[in-house]
This record gives structure tokens, C-alpha cells and sequence, in this order.
């Protein structure tokens, strides 16, 4: 519940110009130019980020007031495609447009780019997800549930590596850049310790309420 209700509020409220923290940091992409794409669950968000790790904006309720594993997939020609497991499919342009909406009518099958390059979804799961961009009659998205990704491979050859809960994005030069939750937004990144607050409150009312109840049940504390 708690989970729920932080999700709603911070999505609907967070400023898409803001980085948000990354509270359920799920999946990403390697862009072209070296761009970094990060979906954000818990502000159903897809952050953008340069080649250098510096935050450029977001794409706001990416998949569409819906509820559902998302993922993110990148086609040749640079679209952005997300995705959930109710079936809705989005793709963006690599400035972030909406270029494009559908879905399979069903979920939880997954999709891929037919010979034409348009979305086509799949009549029942098939295989593992690419590390790397797709390319028309390759496979978007394999289906659910999807194990969590590890690394991309951008057009260019940059390479992004899950590192806990920060992502490792090397050039190809051979340098590396850390991206993740900015310092100054740490202490409000879900579950923790973005949480705090919230067990707080509720240590504390409890307490005050079994303190009520004690000084109502105390000997000439009860009301007449």
C-alpha cells in the first residue's frame, strides 16, 4: 500500500524537467550517440542521459497510466519502443516523441519488428530479448516475465553494464562514466531511505495509540 500510494504521488507530481531518483531503476538502452535510456517504475518514467552521464529530461508515464512489467527495446533507426505487460506498446523518436501506440489486445506475449519495421506482437512468447539494437524481423520485446537486464550494446559499440543500483556506461575509448541516483535525491529514493518517513509515522501513531489505550484503561482514568 505504502509502495502504491508513493508511486501515484510521485508520478503524477515529480516534474518531468527534475531527475527523479531511481526507485526501481528496471531496465535501459544504449541510444544513439552514446545516450543513455533508464526506466524509472516508480515514476513510470523513461530518464534520458548523454554520452557523459548529464541528465537531459524524461519522457513522463511512458507506458501510459497502466499497471505491468515494462521494458524498453531500440530498433536500428534509433525508435525507443516501451513496453508492460498488459500488451500496450509505445515507441518515441530519439528526442522523445511519441511517434506511436498500440497494443496486442491480450499481453504478456511480447512483440517484434516486422519486415516493414512496424511492431508486430507475437502469438506466444519466443526466446531471449537482444542486448542490442533490433533490426526488422528481429524480436522487440520475448514476452513475460522477462529476466532483468544486465547489459545493452549501442550502434556505436558503447557498452552499459548493470551495476547494482548503478548503471556503467563505457566509451569507446575505453572510459567509463557511473550513471545513477544524484547524491542530493538519495535520501528520498524508495524503499530506502526514501521510506523512513513512512515507518516513522507509523512507529509513532502506534505508539500514541497504545498510550491512548493505556491512560483510557488506567484506574479513575475511564470516562463515567
Amino acid at each position: 500500500m505504502v509502495m502504491f500510494v508513493y508511486s501515484a504521488v510521485a508520478g503524477a507530481t515529480w516534474p518531468s524537467s527534475w531527475q527523479a531518483p531511481w526507485s526501481g531503476a528496471t531496465d535501459f538502452v544504449v541510444m544513439e550517440g552514446g545516450r543513455l535510456a533508464v526506466y524509472i517504475s516508480d515514476f513510470d518514467r523513461v530518464q534520458l542521459y548523454s554520452s557523459k552521464g548529464v541528465f537531459e529530461g524524461s519522457l513522463v508515464r511512458a507506458k501510459g497510466y497502466v499497471s505491468g512489467e515494462t521494458r524498453l527495446s531500440l530498433a536500428t533507426d534509433g525508435r525507443l519502443f516501451v513496453t508492460a505487460s498488459h500488451g500496450r506498446l509505445r515507441s518515441y523518436s530519439p528526442e522523445g516523441r511519441l511517434l506511436d501506440e498500440r497494443s496486442d489486445g491480450v499481453g504478456f506475449r511480447g512483440w517484434q519488428l516486422g519486415a516493414d519495421g512496424e511492431p508486430v506482437a507475437l502469438d506466444q512468447p519466443s526466446g531471449g530479448e537482444r542486448t542490442e539494437a533490433v533490426e526488422p524481423g528481429e524480436v522487440l520485446f520475448a514476452g513475460y516475465p522477462a529476466p532483468k537486464r544486465s547489459e545493452f550494446v549501442g550502434a556505436e559499440g558503447r557498452r552499459a553494464t548493470s551495476a547494482g543500483s548503478t548503471i556503467v556506461l563505457g566509451g569507446n575509448d575505453g572510459s567509463e562514466v557511473k550513471v545513477g541516483t544524484p547524491w542530493y535525491l538519495v535520501p528520498v529514493k524508495y524503499p530506502w531511505p526514501g521510506s523512513a518517513p513512512w515507518i516513522v509515522l507509523i512507529v509513532v501513531s502506534a505508539i500514541d495509540r497504545l498510550r491512548t489505550r493505556m491512560w483510557s484503561s488506567a484506574p479513575g482514568k475511564r470516562e463515567s
